[in-house]
């Protein structure tokens, strides 16, 4: 018996539906790399449940952006053996980028002004955003810095008393000032800061009368528990978008809302927020 080496490309430039043997598309464009890492997998796997996969295994994967539409998982089936190695790993010389996100595309200036807008899926939610590789800023109150409450909510006289309360993890006073600040507040964020953590929290009330608001996710500690007069500023506000490098998310109408920074041109734009939690 004898090893049979089998090597597999993958590139940006690929299909799916290619032999994937060769390192680019052929001179007749039918036939080439694949297109997908995926799709390089499947090929192995097929190899090997055939019991075709003797000798070491490599794909190559040629230099460029390669949007992950679904976490890469490697399970026992990707497995190679002593004598029957199967590798993963760059082309040489060339830098593959593996993706979690998804390109913002069909962006249009909102009545002339500084805003430009896009359409994004339904249901698509997401916490950060890049624009030609580097990283915008949610639109916020304040810009820098942060807000202080009032206090806890009203019934919470000893936070550190009430460490296994969950109503007192649930909000806090807020300071009568602060609150008109905020005229939109259903797609806002509140970010709340602690000794050496942040917790995150949409809003579940708020109460002009008493000057309060509730989330609906408790934090891991009760509001006021390590500074009575907790520490937060608020995401994702429509009013808060104010300054350049700055944008705001509106799921409900499912619109992307950002103000370009002077270097960039939103009708060349890359733009990219993430669809993925975890890339492998």
């Amino acid at each position: 018996s004898y090893s049979i080496p089998r090597t597999f490309y993958v590139s940006p430039a690929g299909h799916d539906h290619w032999s994937g043997l060769n390192s680019e598309p052929t001179a007749d464009g039918l036939d080439g790399p694949f297109g997908s890492i995926h799709r390089a997998q499947e090929a192995l796997r097929e190899l090997k449940a055939a019991g075709h996969l003797q000798g070491p295994a490599t794909v190559y994967i040629r230099g460029g952006n390669y949007g992950l539409p679904e976490t890469l998982v490697f399970t026992h089936a990707d497995s190679g053996t002593e004598t029957s190695p199967i590798t993963f790993r760059a082309y040489p010389n060339e830098k593959p980028v593996l993706s979690g996100g998804r390109q913002i595309r069909g962006w249009r200036q909102l009545d002339e002004g500084p805003l430009w807008v896009a359409d994004v899926p339904l249901g698509w939610s997401f916490n950060q955003l890049f624009v030609n590789g580097k990283r915008a800023t949610r639109a916020r109150i304040p810009n820098t810095g942060y807000l202080r409450s009032a206090g806890p909510l009203p019934g919470i006289s000893n936070p550190q008393a009430e460490r296994d309360n969950p109503a007192a993890k649930r909000g806090f006073r807020v300071k009568p000032e602060d609150l008109q600040l905020w005229p939109d507040m259903t797609d806002a964020i509140f970010v709340v800061y602690h000794s050496w953590a942040t917790s995150l929290h949409h809003v579940d009330t708020v109460n002009t009368a008493a000057n309060t608001v509730t989330f609906l996710q408790p934090a891991h500690w009760p509001m006021g528990y390590w500074e009575r007069e907790q520490r937060y500023h608020v995401e994702n506000l429509f009013s808060a978008l104010d300054s350049p490098g700055e944008w705001y998310l509106d799921e409900g109408e499912s619109l992307l809302y950002y103000w370009p920074r002077e270097d960039e041109q939103m009708t060349e734009a890359v733009v990219i927020a993430p669809i993925l939690r975890q890339l492998v």
